[in-house]
């Protein structure tokens, strides 16, 4: 089982990984999940009209292999949030997917850390908490395909930039669009923000 890494946030079970439908925690399995999603979440791929339009929908999650993890604001959330998705695709059996994902949970770890930066407070599952919220990461599979999804507390959509060969920043999307199978963004119920996911298969 992967250790937990520094900067990361876990009072109360707040990380969370498991092998099998029976090990999934109860966190997972009632409301820490997010409640809406796209609504041709995995298998079947996402429309394009739909991949972006941050529209709600109900979703009945069936992936067996789960894994929740709430980071702090904090410089050190990005590795951290690396050292988990690869600890944990090397736990199910998934080595093969590592290296995407790892990149794949980088860049919207990054986005949602900047998307947070100055907000003065946040709702999640029905409860407003002040200061700067948390970036929220979940890792589902159904051992051949991996879903990443990033919740952050800053309610604007995200928006595809071409990027700019010399700025440091604005290449996340596309390396998102890149290394996944499908991606786009939604607002779940019972909280603020917006939700980012990609999906990625062998």
């Amino acid at each position: 089982m992967p250790a937990s890494l520094p900067g990361c946030i876990h009072p109360g079970g707040a990380v969370g990984h498991a092998g099998s439908r029976a090990a999934v925690p109860a966190l997972l399995r009632d409301s820490s999940l997010p409640r809406a999603s796209p609504p041709s979440i995995a298998p079947v791929p996402v429309p394009p009209s739909t991949a972006m339009s941050g529209q709600r929908a109900t979703v009945r999650p069936s992936w067996p292999l789960r894994s929740y993890l709430e980071l702090g604001p904090w410089p050190t959330a990005v590795p951290c949030a690396r050292g988990h998705a690869r600890l944990v695709m090397a736990e199910w059996g998934l080595a093969h997917l590592a290296d995407p994902i790892e990149l794949i949970v980088s860049e919207m770890v990054t986005n949602g850390l900047r998307a947070s930066a100055g907000l003065l407070g946040s709702r999640f599952r029905g409860r407003w908490s002040p200061g700067v919220p948390p970036v929220r990461l979940w890792l589902s599979s159904d051992c051949r395909t991996v879903l990443v999804q990033v919740w952050d507390g800053n309610d604007r959509m995200p928006e595809r930039k071409e990027p700019d060969l010399n700025s440091e920043g604005g290449r996340g999307l596309v390396v998102v669009e890149a290394l996944s199978e499908a991606h786009g963004a939604f607002r779940p119920e019972h909280a603020s923000g917006k939700v980012l996911w990609a999906r990625c298969r062998a």
